[in-house]
């Protein structure tokens, strides 16, 4: 069973079991950062590298991404570029629901980061 603290900001946010202050993941994220990369742009073939290395998947076609942050979780989600694309075309408004099972999120835990005007994810933990 999971173990789930609510911030000032009433976002529930996961912790871990054996780490009560490490945050796992959150129910709500912003979204900064928005975009793909594909083979060509500056850094990717580094990126596909460090991403096998790691045991991650690798796509030859190239890679949605979407930053996720919260107030006290990061996370970096890897997708593909037809899905990103169709959120960013769904999202013209700022009010899309981000579906963030159909590929993969690396997450890191953050220090405070700043509110942006971007819109909200909703994610399971």
């Amino acid at each position: 069973m999971g173990i789930t603290i609510t911030n000032m900001y009433g976002t529930a946010h996961n912790v871990s079991e054996t780490n009560l202050a490490q945050v796992i993941s959150c129910d709500y994220y912003r979204l900064p950062l928005v975009g793909t990369i594909a083979p060509g742009n500056p850094g990717y073939e580094d990126m596909v590298e460090t991403l096998r290395d790691n045991g991650h998947d690798t796509r030859l076609e190239g890679y949605g991404l979407i930053f996720l942050e919260s107030e006290q979780f990061s996370a970096t989600y890897f997708g593909s570029i037809e899905q990103i694309e169709q959120y960013q075309r769904e999202n013209v408004d700022g009010k899309a629901t981000f579906d963030a099972s159909q590929g993969k999120a690396r997450g890191f835990q953050d220090s405070w980061t700043s509110s942006s005007r971007n819109s909200y994810a909703t994610t399971g933990p």
